[in-house]
């Protein structure tokens, strides 16, 4: 309860439940019926929210339309004591005693349960989240930038190996091709440097013989 809000209660009859309306106190329309909009809602401690239209007659404030389905909901019966707290925007608190005195037990009300729930799930996964370790972030690429990534290695990797196969041509050639100019024989004859990458060929490589016979040059294959 605020320290503004004003306080009324009504005492239920079976004469204002037949006719579906409630009379507020005259006191209370005097001081506050021009300043009430329509219409006005009724909240009960089960946090469901009732909307009332009212009218004025006879110089009081009269709930009507909406006012019968709030009595049905709550099982109000002749003798009910209803506690009303004031406000301002035309918002009513309302505790409902019935006739030992006792505050009612309000009927369980689905919609408010599900919300309850809601918040507390969401409030637990904040909570859930915010105990988590912030990851790095970081973008994944796509399967075309992988690809071309891919392909740039395998270039650069070429590039290296036919470097290397130069540079080990020109090192083993150092001395080979002296050796090889001191060969002598009386058939013809040529020079082949094989290195790493023509070892590492797949198709087969076929040699010729050369021969002289009666000094004529003829070619001839040799076995495989």
């Amino acid at each position: 309860m605020t320290s503004n809000a004003v306080l009324f209660f009504k005492i239920m009859l079976s004469k204002s439940l037949q006719q579906g309306i409630l009379r507020l106190p005259k006191k209370f329309t005097r001081k506050y019926g021009d300043s009430l909009s329509k219409p006005v809602f009724l909240k009960p401690p089960d946090g469901t929210e009732w909307k009332v239209d009212w009218t004025m007659h006879d110089a009081q404030i009269l709930f009507q339309d909406g006012w019968k389905e709030f009595v049905a909901y709550y099982s109000i019966k002749h003798g009910h004591f209803l506690m009303f707290e004031y406000n301002g925007n035309s918002q009513f608190g309302v505790i409902i005693c019935d006739m030992s005195g006792l505050e009612i037990e309000y009927p369980f009300n689905v919609n408010q349960q599900e919300k309850d729930n809601i918040d507390e799930n969401s409030d637990e996964a904040v909570q859930v989240f915010d105990e988590m370790p912030q990851r790095q972030n970081y973008r994944r690429k796509s399967p075309m930038s992988q690809l071309d990534q891919s392909n740039a290695e395998e270039d650069e990797s070429e590039d290296d190996i036919s470097i290397k196969d130069r540079k080990e041509t020109q090192t083993s050639s150092n001395g080979a091709p002296e050796d090889a100019e001191k060969f002598t024989t009386e058939n013809p004859f040529f020079i082949i440097t094989v290195t790493k990458k023509t070892l590492g060929l797949s198709r087969p490589v076929r040699l010729y013989q050369l021969t002289s016979p009666k000094g004529t040059s003829q070619k001839s294959r040799l076995p495989r």
